[in-house]
């Protein structure tokens, strides 16, 4: 506890994602002499060598964490090094002088000091200890990014990535990178989101399961790959051979008790609970478990003090400014919004059966559920999106040392991660009409709400309040919506009412009810009502809306609600002469206020989001390293990834054309299931004879027991499916002489196709057997036809191929192209390394090469050279009907063909022909006509006839990564390093497939709000970075280092525009590009009276865009692409920890983030003076307020036994300070919008207000709408804790 900081090792080094480390070094007598045969070994892990002739040892394989490391050699004293820290695939030097013994028995120990610059490690790396993490002042494990230098956390609204903060993801850069690009693991396996990118709130490992974090942000070696900016790897922690318990409770309740109001509403908890050791009766077997509960509101941001009170005794909203608010707006100060909840599991069991074999299963748990805040849902979030986050993983590692020189490690992980994102489904006035229903559907249609749309809604919170309507003078419920099929009293969920038994409504309640008369069509006594197509997910005890449900929350703002609120009682008289909050008298009544404001605050519908998904990652890695010499060691492995991608999202699904995002290949949904069907039959009318026979359904509607004339009946058939009885079509030729079918010189055209009354016909029946019969059949008897000519019955024709179907398969499109219908994706990744590490003594060199191969497993459009076309679908026109486009011999020959199935040499009805321009109208070609010369027809026209889209297969991407490294040993204390690499990372699977679903139906696909698709031909983004550094050790107790850096950055993930016809498009494609710089410099002290580690980075990032989809939906400009400052810049940014013991023995650790501000783009006046608005055209050339943080725990252990109790106080923010978030950027302050946006503000006309048209602009808002607390970062939050450790 002493040396707190000593044990946060920041240092240069080659970073694996392996779980091991090395020590080697040499054992000497007294005299200097090696001693050979000499025994190295660890007790712990049973692990250990012999010293060459020359003294060498090394010991490979060894777990991270601290480890003593013994020496022995008969005659001599044994030499302990205690606590050794072994570092992620570092190597540690360690040298034994060996003593002469005069007693058996005698030892020697010393505690390990690391050397604070490693000569053999090549590239900026940190490393912390349990320990350290522990002791800092951070609430869970992603605070320890925003601790170092070069990192960007950006939290703004404006400028950050659109949707993340909604799905829970974090945007986190490294030197100037984007957000994404860091590779997240634990334990060396991935847990990146392979949809969406990077980590967030479903990923967050307890603290307690954390032994040490390693993180690199660049230069790591070749044994890692798929990101291009940063490497954060977590080994969790394991049971040891003795017990241990430790748990920690930390709560803002203590500040809460203190007067604060803001750790009141903040509600903070937090519980941690971690124990291991030997499992009984279970010899080499441990285990560990730990897990942390959290629970708080999500923000609580700081109002001003303009609020409505109607009851104070100076309430003058006409003549006292600061009262002109929304009647809702009636709290100051502090106010909480949302929640984030999370709960996390771990569990690891050690298994050590041979001291040369050892195995790991672990199982990792989290639950996140979570409603952020949302400035449209500022007074009222009932139809706010809450987000749940679930996460799943088992992984197994198995290690085994072959001998001295060689292990190999082999690693397998499930890793499962599930998304919900929706609106609750609730029924607040319990009539049994939810909310949605009674937003969607008006309670009548009275005055002066029929006047707007928006403003026909039902009362969600009045039970007396239901929906209806007046239809021809009479009150009709409305108790079923059309949309979704939901009825009142069903369950929740979406219905189809096609095969709905007609019913007389007699209620005109649009339901059935007992008693009413039905058309029984199956003939069991009861009615047979919707069948449930899709029932409403259950999830923390609630059903949820189907996107069907959802309303637009715009429509229903406090513009609406004041009319809704203040109508209930009098709206002649309060709004018969206008707005205002004036009665007819013109006497003030202040129960009705109401100044005519529209800041559209949502108080009803429903968010934006409805989203579903699954993400299931199985990773199989294996990895070996040799020893192969003293001076070389290698190290090779291999790495599979194959996953499963469910992903479904709906962004307002109130929209005509919303915008959807599906993985599911699209199908045909013939019977309207919403599920893909195999086997389904097309549906018919099977006719009757036209007339009611007695035993056939009917609906007695006046319940006599006797069909009447009036009431409908089922014309009941013969169960099958009849077609048309054939019959012989008459007409006249050329010459208007009579000729029939059959006859020399007839053609089709001199018919009409159907049956006239004149025209012989076959008449056709059933016999005895059931069998179709037909006169002049052998067995026929005239009493099994009936005489008339039958026509064909009706059937729905699903597949259009003119015949009914009595067993089909919905179509779908094969997007995975595997010949079978999948719901979600299914890519793989591969990827292998080689990596070299030579050791001499006065350098050390990493040389590696990597491999990453992936395939997508999809299709794409094509070209008609079948090369993939990302951009532009071509058409043709499948005439052959075979699903697949046919470049036939006798195409484009100059000639005028047809394609001869039968082979016969005439052209026959229903084969295809070569389309041609019928001058002479005769249906025949002639020669001369005009024609297209080819069967099948192909081109980028939606228009042409029978269009299919042409497809190929996408190409699999290969890619290979040079890495190297060298460190030049200057001094024993002094190194200077050098490295050099080029890395590359897979476009985010959401850029893959977004709406390649449905790649088949461009026309469909272009129809909807910004229509985007994905590019599976994109290849990976590149990085190429060099990076130098000279580290010094000064002394036992300083060491620095100094370095620079560059990046540049191409191939990176954008968006084009693009039009087919007349519609327009986005397609995702590679296109953007970068480059970033910087200087680092790091100081670190070890045991000072205050130990200290700063970071400091200066550093600018350029790119041409912010994120790959920053230009959807905005203007393309025809100019070429130019860098600029990226938002997530921060010219200078430095973090400072510092750690010391106050008296009494109060240990005191302090944090400070300093960041320069966020460059922005300002907007101006058009011209002094002014009243229009323009964006500089200078982009980010004005920065936000700098940003400074600090944090400080303050902690206090007592000693009682084998037990440790600690008490203490974590206070973040501990100055107040209220940084700058976002701003209006105008004047660049997160708290002033500027006299232009101030005009607006004030007392509206209507109310008295001073208007002037065409001179001064009406007002539109209260006094407190520019009132924006969420511009800034949070106040100052005070934390007690107690913690319990036990051994």
């Amino acid at each position: 506890m002493r040396n707190i900081l000593s044990i946060i090792v920041i240092y240069l080094s080659i970073a694996f994602s392996g779980t091991d480390g090395t020590v080697r070094g040499k054992v000497v007598d007294e005299t200097g002499q090696p001693m050979a045969s000499a025994q190295v070994f660890i007790k712990e892990t049973g692990q250990g060598t012999m010293a060459d002739l020359d003294g060498n040892y090394i010991l490979l394989n060894i777990p991270i964490g601290k480890h003593d490391v013994h020496c022995m050699v008969i005659g001599y004293k044994e030499s302990i090094v205690k606590d050794v820290e072994i570092v992620m695939d570092q190597t540690i030097w360690l040298n034994f002088s060996m003593e002469v013994s005069a007693v058996q028995g005698d030892a020697v120990t010393v505690t390990s000091e690391r050397q604070m610059v490693e000569k053999d490690v090549t590239a900026k790396k940190v490393t912390m200890s349990s320990e350290s993490i522990q002791s800092l002042p951070i609430r869970s494990a992603s605070d320890l990014y925003s601790l170092q230098s070069g990192v960007v956390r950006v939290e703004s609204k404006a400028q950050g990535i659109p949707g993340h903060e909604e799905r829970g993801l974090e945007e986190i850069h490294v030197r100037g990178g984007r957000a994404g690009e860091i590779a997240y693991m634990i334990d060396g396996m991935y847990i990146r989101n392979p949809i969406y990118g990077g980590i967030g709130s479903g990923t967050r490992l307890n603290l307690f399961a954390i032994s040490e974090w390693d993180w690199q942000p660049g230069g790591f070696s070749a044994e890692y790959g798929d990101a291009m900016s940063a490497l954060s790897n977590y080994h969790t922690s394991t049971g040891k051979s003795e017990y241990v318990y430790k748990t920690k409770y930390e709560t803002s309740s203590l500040g809460e008790a203190i007067g604060s109001d803001y750790d009141r509403l903040r509600n903070y908890h937090d519980t941690n609970i971690g124990f291991g050791g030997p499992v009984p009766a279970f010899s080499n077997l441990t285990f560990w478990f730990s897990g942390q509960k959290t629970d708080k509101t999500y923000r609580v941001l700081e109002f001003d003090d303009k609020t409505y009170n109607p009851n104070s005794s100076t309430w003058d909203p006409l003549n006292n400014s600061s009262q002109r608010v929304e009647r809702w707006d009636d709290v100051a100060g502090f106010r909480g919004f949302g929640f984030d909840n999370t709960t996390d599991y771990f569990t690891k069991l050690t298994w050590k059966p041979l001291n040369k074999v050892r195995a790991n299963l672990s199982y990792w748990v989290v639950q996140n559920h979570r409603k952020i805040f949302d400035p449209d849902f500022l007074y009222w979030d009932d139809g706010q999106n809450e987000l749940f986050r679930d996460t799943e993983r088992i992984a197994l590692e198995v290690n085994h040392s072959v001998n001295d020189k060689t292990f190999y490690t082999v690693r397998f992980s499930r890793f499962d991660q599930g998304q919900f994102q929706g609106v609750r489904w609730d029924d607040s006035d319990k009539d049994g009409y939810p909310d949605w229903f009674e937003w969607r559907h008006p309670a009548g249609d009275v005055y002066p709400f029929a006047l707007t749309e928006e403003s026909r809604f039902s009362d969600p919170n009045n039970s007396d309040v239901v929906p209806y309507e007046y239809i021809n003078g009479r009150i009709e419920y409305t108790n079923k919506d059309s949309k979704s099929g939901w009825y009142y009293g069903a369950d929740p969920g979406n219905y189809n009412w096609s095969d709905t038994e007609p019913f007389l409504d007699e209620n005109f309640n649009e339901l059935y009810d007992q008693g009413e008369p039905f058309l029984d069509a199956n003939n069991d006594g009861s009615w047979d009502g919707p069948v449930l197509v899709e029932k409403a997910i259950i999830k923390d005890g609630s059903y949820w809306l189907t996107p069907e449900m959802y309303e637009n929350y715009q429509n229903y703002t406090g513009y609406v609600k004041n009319w809704m609120d203040l109508f209930s009682d009098n709206p002649n008289e309060y709004f018969g002469g206008g707005f205002g909050f004036f009665g007819s008298d013109n006497s003030f009544h202040r129960d009705y206020y109401y100044l005519g404001y529209n800041e559209s605050r949502a108080f009803g519908g429903s968010d934006i989001y409805f989203s579903s998904s699954s993400a299931i990652t199985n990773e199989i890695r294996i990895d070996a390293t040799s020893q192969l010499t003293s001076k070389w060691k290698l190290r090779v492995g291999l790495d599979y990834k194959r996953h499963l991608l469910e992903y479904y999202e709906v962004q307002s699904p109130w929209s005509e054309n919303p915008f959807v995002q599906e993985f599911a290949e699209a199908w045909d949904d013939y019977n309207g299931d919403q599920e893909w069907s195999q086997n389904v039959t097309e549906p018919y009318q099977d006719l009757g004879d036209g007339i009611w026979n007695d035993g056939e359904i009917f609906m007695d509607i006046d319940k006599d027991g006797v069909r009447d004339e009036d009431e409908i009946y089922i014309d009941e058939g013969n169960g099958i499916w009849d077609a048309a009885e054939p019959f012989v079509d008459c007409g006249y030729d050329d010459s208007n002489n009579p000729i029939c079918q059959g006859d020399n010189g007839w053609q089709n055209s001199f018919g009409n196709g159907t049956w006239d009354a004149n025209e012989s016909f076959t008449d056709c029946g059933y016999d005895d057997s059931g069998n179709l019969i037909c006169e002049n059949e052998v067995g026929w008897l005239s009493s099994y036809g009936n005489g008339s000519w039958d026509p064909q019955e009706i059937f729905e024709d699903w597949n259009g191929n003119g015949v009914w179907d009595p067993l089909l398969s919905e179509p779908y499109d094969d997007a995975n192209d595997n010949s079978k219908w999948d719901v979600g994706r299914e890519p793989y990744d591969l990827s292998g390394y080689i990596q070299n590490t030579f050791e001499v003594p006065w350098m050390v060199i990493n040389a590696g090469l990597r491999f990453d191969y992936t395939n997508f497993k999809t299709r794409l459009w094509a070209n008609p050279e079948y090369e993939i076309s990302p951009y532009l679908p071509y058409y043709y026109n499948d005439a052959i009907d075979n699903g697949t486009w046919d470049q036939l011999s006798t195409d484009n020959n100059g000639e005028w063909d047809f394609y001869d199935e039968n082979g016969n040499g005439v052209l026959d009805e229903g084969e295809p022909f070569e389309q041609f321009e019928d001058r002479i109208d005769d249906d025949v070609y002639t020669y001369g006509e005009p024609f297209v010369d080819a069967i099948e027809p192909i081109g980028t026209d939606a228009g042409i006839a029978n269009a299919q889209v042409l497809f190929t297969d996408t190409e699999s991407l290969l890619r290979l990564s040079p890495r190297i490294g060298f460190s030049h040993v200057i001094t024993d204390q002094a190194t200077f390093t050098f490295n050099y690499g080029v890395y590359y990372q897979n476009p985010v699977f959401m850029n893959i497939y977004v709406n390649t679903n449905n790649l088949g139906d461009p026309f469909n696909l272009f129809q909807t709000d910004n229509a985007l698709v994905g590019n599976p031909s994109m290849t990976p983004a590149r990085t190429e970075s060099y990076e130098y550094s000279i580290n010094i050790q000064m002394n036992r107790h300083i060491a620095f280092n100094l370095g620079t850096w560059v990046k540049n950055m191409d191939q990176l993930t954008s968006t084009q525009k693009y039009r087919s016809g007349t519609q327009d498009y986005w397609v995702m494609r590679n296109y953007d590009f970068g480059r970033a710089q910087g200087i680092d410099f790091m100081v670190q002290t070890r045991g000072l009276p205050v130990n200290i580690n700063l970071q400091y980075t200066w550093s600018e990032a350029k790119s041409n865009q912010e994120y790959a989809w920053s230009k959807v939906g905005n203007v393309e400009v025809d100019a070429p692409a130019e860098e600029y400052l990226m938002s997530y810049d921060r010219t200078h940014d430095a973090s400072i920890s510092l750690s010391t013991f106050l008296p009494y023995g109060v240990l005191m650790s302090v944090t400070h983030l300093y960041q320069t501000g966020a460059p922005y783009t300002p907007l101006e006046r058009a011209a002094p003076g002014s009243n229009q608005i323009i964006e500089s055209e200078f982009r980010n050339s004005v920065r936000m307020p700098d940003y400074n943080k600090t944090d400080m725990s303050l902690s206090k252990y007592l000693q009682f036994g084998d037990m440790k109790i600690s008490l203490g106080l974590n206070i973040y923010n501990l100055f107040d300070r209220r940084n700058t978030i976002d701003i209006y950027r105008l004047t660049g302050s997160a708290t002033n919008p500027g006299d232009y946006y101030q005009q607006f503000v004030g007392l509206p006309s209507v109310v008295g207000g001073t208007f002037v048209p065409g001179v001064t602009t009406d007002v539109e808002f209260s006094e407190s709408y520019y009132d924006s607390p969420w511009n800034e970062s949070s106040a100052r939050e005070i934390n007690a804790f107690i913690r319990f450790d036990f051994k």
